[in-house]
């Protein structure tokens, strides 16, 4: 059971860490181009606004 649970949490990791590379990417290419605005993009990706001006180098 243990065992399980550890692999479960580190396959929820790893998607985990994939989905937020795949939002910064396009927090980056659609956010400078005018796309998206930053509090829009957080609050659709689910992430905090904070968190995206990070991404962008602010």
């Amino acid at each position: 059971m243990v065992v399980e649970l550890a692999a479960a949490r580190t396959a929820a990791r790893t998607a985990e860490s994939a989905a937020l590379s795949g939002l910064r990417q396009a927090a980056t290419r659609l956010i400078p181009a005018g796309h998206r605005p930053e509090a829009g993009f957080a609050r659709e990706g689910g992430v905090d606004r904070q968190a995206v001006r990070t991404w962008l180098g602010k």
